[in-house]
């Protein structure tokens, strides 16, 4: 195998990147960017309700992104596994993300609701599907890329600049689209987010990604039973993917403290714009909270991630009980520790299985994680609903602190990642 550029790359402890993690940054910050821009939790909803299909499919939109994630994930693993270079999938999931956004605008003129609704479906399984594979092959590549021990720091500074280019970006369509309540302006977001991926996969093209050994291309069903092979004889794997499963309540959480948010705010339209600010500047403050320790062990950052979010839980359920708080600013501290920790376990995770995982075997592993994950949510995320519905939103707002603090506890126990799993890795 050639010789890796990550050989070239800054000592873990260097303020300075190389070129090849200025790249990952750039295309992780547009990345950021372009999903807040066309996110499926607040702008594909609002392109369904412009439409007009019928409400009792709203439901199916989360479901929808999820399982296009999880079919993408599986099937593209055998693809990747035969290529020596494998940032080509990313690139090309950016350029269909982008041409499927504009579909999806072309969709809010059709007469015809049936028609319009048919083509959102399918446009929104695809951006799923595209969605999985840049999750999968952007861990891949980085893996190959970056030195383990400065993957957490690229990772937390993607999630900052990220942030950054929202506030900004944001700021600037405010400033010039003051009066943003035609249908045309709010269809200005989702042309500009699809020139944004176009970007993001031009800047992912130019990194210097090192070859990979090629393996045999295998059917499908062989690469899951193989995945599922792998998390059965791997301990490690499988401590991991418990305590990930647990998290999945963090992740899943936002929506029904933004029902509890409603619940109190009521009318105070300045909340919702107080809470956006805040995931906005939690975001950009990510990095430099996150970096340090998401080089030093990622398991760190997991456990105060569990411990944040169920923070922020207590917050927002007993806020009433320690003071009169403006109720608006109690739910923008509860919006950015959400978001604080969101950030954390996302880029602990993928620090944590890019180190820890062999180079033969890392798109399985990573395949093989995701997909389980993805199931799992949906049958987590359908849960919480019901409790909401059947009890009381306390009652979800309960379960979620007490799992997110079991999962902050969880964590502690995990085996933290050590240089020589990357060079055991690399001798592969």
């Amino acid at each position: 195998m050639q010789p890796s550029p990550i050989s070239s790359s800054p000592s873990p402890d260097s303020p300075g990147f190389s070129k090849t993690e200025k790249l990952f940054l750039l295309s992780g910050g547009l990345t950021g960017l372009a999903t807040r821009m066309a996110s499926p939790q607040i702008v594909l909803p609002w392109v369904y309700s412009l439409i007009g299909g019928p409400l009792i499919l709203v439901g199916l939109l989360v479901p929808s992104v999820r399982i296009g994630a999880l079919v993408a994930q599986l099937t593209i693993v055998p693809t990747l596994m035969a290529r020596t270079m494998r940032k080509g999938a990313f690139v090309v999931s950016t350029i269909l993300i982008a041409v499927v956004l504009l579909i999806l605008c072309l969709a809010t003129l059709q007469t015809s609701i049936f028609i319009a609704a048919a083509m959102f479906f399918v446009c929104v399984f695809v951006i799923g599907a595209c969605n999985g594979v840049l999750t999968l092959s952007s861990q891949e590549v980085m893996a190959k890329s970056v030195k383990s021990a400065r993957i957490g720091r690229v990772l937390a500074l993607q999630g900052s600049i990220g942030g950054l280019l929202t506030l900004i970006s944001m700021g600037l369509l405010f400033y010039l689209q003051p009066e943003s309540e035609s249908r045309l302006q709010h269809l200005v977001l989702i042309f500009i987010s699809s020139g944004i991926w176009l970007l993001a996969g031009l800047s992912f093209a130019m990194i210097r990604e090192p070859p990979s050994e090629p393996q045999p291309k295998r059917a499908v069903w062989a690469e899951i039973r193989t995945g599922w092979d792998l998390f059965q004889t791997t301990p490690w794997f499988r401590r991991f993917f418990l305590t990930r499963a647990l998290f999945l309540t963090v992740g899943l959480s936002t929506p029904f403290y933004s029902i509890r948010a409603a619940m109190e705010i009521d009318s105070d339209t300045q909340g919702l714009s107080l809470a956006v600010l805040a995931t906005g500047i939690t975001s950009l403050l990510s990095g430099p909270i996150w970096s340090r320790q998401l080089s030093a062990n990622p398991c760190r950052v997991l456990v105060l991630a569990g411990f944040l979010a169920a923070g922020a839980g207590l917050v927002a359920v007993l806020h009433r009980a320690i003071g009169n708080f403006p109720v608006s600013y109690v739910f923008m501290l509860v919006f950015g520790l959400l978001n604080l920790a969101v950030m954390g376990l996302t880029q602990a995770s993928k620090a944590y299985l890019a180190i820890k995982s062999p180079e033969t075997d890392r798109p399985r592993f990573l395949a093989v994680n995701n997909a389980l994950l993805g199931v799992l949510s949906i049958l987590v995320s359908g849960l919480l609903g019901v409790l909401a519905h059947t009890a009381h939103i306390y009652a979800a707002l309960a379960l979620l602190i007490f799992l997110a603090l079991l999962a902050g506890f969880s964590a502690i126990g995990l085996s933290p990642p050590e240089p020589e799993d990357n060079l055991r890795a690399e001798e592969q």
